[in-house]
């Protein structure tokens, strides 16, 4: 039978996406055998069904920004997170010393020469620093102290041997106002000793930060419609701003520290942090503003 062409240009299509039913494609292959006319139909048809080529660079720099912005919000919030775990912990472990008094310690001397200072269990920590004073004796400055995370933590009595060498020894405070008090001497000791408990002021850092935080604030003011400039000025002004900020993080508004070394590492490794996140929310800022910019209006 011979089937019109005006019926198989009609199945064309749907032979031509492979859509027709078995007897249907049979049909138009049995005629396309003799027509020509329907096979240049068929050829048009193919052609005009192929997908168009598409520019994808614009789709996968889209793609590469979101995935940016992702990366970057993680690294921001996972800064914030280790800024708060450091400060916890750092507070949590941070040493209160204590004043002397009577049941806060006792010494305990031995036949040999050798003594032990025994802590109440109040203490959780102690530090004793021997040096040679200029009358030649050998003196040990000691000082105590708690910690809120050990106040949980039994660690027992706290005791420290004296030396054989040892001449003196006393008690330092942190408290400026109290003068070092003998707890053991072999002689008669002086009235109190030269050295006191090691202390460091960080109010000068604290100051060259604020001095260096005002002086790149005032370039980012200035650099505020060239962004790649002002993009470069931030990464200094992050760091004055990360010193501050890990300061009041570790030390609150003190720049006393009985424990500058301690202290020091604290505000540095939360100080790394600080600038991480500064880092990140800047970049993040600055995108957000673009893709304002970008909006239709």
């Amino acid at each position: 039978m011979n089937t019109p062409c005006e019926i198989i240009q009609d199945l064309l299509p749907l032979y031509a996406e492979q859509m027709a039913s078995d007897a249907s494609a049979q049909m138009v292959e049995v005629h396309l055998a003799h027509c020509a006319a329907c096979n240049n139909v068929l050829k048009a048809s193919k052609a005009q069904i192929q997908a168009p080529q598409c520019n994808l660079k614009p789709l996968r720099k889209i793609r590469l920004d979101i995935g940016k912005k992702r990366l970057l919000s993680v690294l921001l919030a996972a800064s914030v997170l280790a800024i708060i775990l450091l400060s916890t912990f750092s507070f949590l472990t941070a040493p209160q010393t204590f004043t002397y008094t009577q049941d806060l310690l006792e010494v305990v001397e031995f036949a040999n020469g050798e003594a032990l200072v025994v802590f109440d269990p109040r203490v959780t920590g102690y530090k004793a620093t021997q040096y040679t004073h200029p009358d030649g004796r050998v003196h040990i400055d000691i000082s105590a102290w708690t910690t809120i995370l050990g106040r949980f933590i039994d660690t027992g009595a706290q005791s420290y041997r004296i030396a054989q060498s040892a001449d003196v020894v006393y008690y330092c405070s942190a408290n400026l106002r109290t003068e070092d008090k003998v707890i053991w001497s072999r002689t008669q000791p002086d009235s109190g000793s030269v050295m006191t408990l090691a202390s460091l002021s960080f109010s000068y850092y604290a100051l060259i930060a604020a001095g260096a935080l005002l002086l790149f604030g005032i370039v980012l003011i200035a650099l505020r419609k060239q962004p790649r400039k002002a993009g470069v000025v931030w990464k200094f002004f992050a760091v004055p701003l990360s010193y501050i900020g890990a300061h009041l993080c570790i030390k609150g508004t003190v720049t006393i520290s009985h424990f500058p070394k301690r202290d020091f590492f604290w505000i540095a490794i939360t100080m790394v942090f600080w600038y991480i996140a500064a880092l990140t929310a800047y970049t993040l800022f600055r995108s957000f503003r673009e893709s304002r910019r970008c909006l239709p209006k």
